[in-house]
């Protein structure tokens, strides 16, 4: 019986990247069925909205008074970006956090192959949840260099039910970037099983940060 359900959080972005990243999901035999929160060009994968929850309203409305100063005490937590890449970081953190949380709840036995919307996946994908499925691991990473999941992009995961990253993702969303924040949850425990390419392999894309 086929588990395994792909979720994506998407918002538009110039080009076709977003369409080969759904098609390539799409047509990936190991997928059951294909969920896409926001943007959606193909007209074929099931379509949710991104819901706009108290804490978006919050970042909207109070960014302007967060303290920078915050950040930069010398601890994990610092860094130097100004408050309009903050909110825009925040503002993906919270659409992840969101996305997770309705797709858990929608299909709480599955397997989730979460999808960022230049993500796509490849003829790797059936010995990547095979490979989880043996280990004792309860997510993986399914793009990256390495053995062990240390922060490097949001890309793609494979969770079982076991991975509850959502609470995590929201306590930090203001001071952390999605990256930083899910390599905490993990503790570098989680491995990667390569399965997907960050946008076309050999082309640039650009990204949705457009201060």
């Amino acid at each position: 019986m086929c588990t395994l359900v792909a979720v994506m959080m998407s918002t538009w972005r110039p080009g076709t990247v977003v369409t080969a990243a759904i098609e390539a999901a799409l047509n990936a035999p190991e997928i059951c069925s294909v969920h896409v929160w926001g943007y959606e060009p193909t007209g074929r994968a099931i379509y949710h909205t991104v819901k706009d929850t108290s804490y978006h309203v919050a970042l909207r409305e109070h960014i302007e008074h967060f303290p920078l100063s915050y950040l930069a005490n010398g601890n994990k937590f610092a860094g130097t970006d100004d408050k309009r890449r903050i909110k825009w970081r925040a503002q993906l953190c919270l659409d992840m956090w969101a996305v997770m949380t309705e797709a858990r709840e929608l299909f709480p036995t599955a397997l989730l192959l979460y999808l960022e919307n230049d993500a796509i996946v490849d003829g790797r994908l059936g010995a990547a949840v095979a490979r989880l499925k043996q280990s004792k691991a309860f997510a993986a990473a399914c793009y990256g260099k390495g053995r062990m999941y240390m922060g490097g992009g949001t890309l793609c995961f494979l969770l079982t039910p076991d991975a509850k990253p959502e609470p995590h993702i929201l306590a930090y969303h203001m001071v952390q970037p999605a990256d930083w924040i899910i390599s905490d949850y993990s503790k570098n425990t989680w491995p990667i099983y390569e399965a997907a390419s960050h946008g076309f392999i050999g082309r640039t894309h650009k990204s949705t940060y457009n201060p």
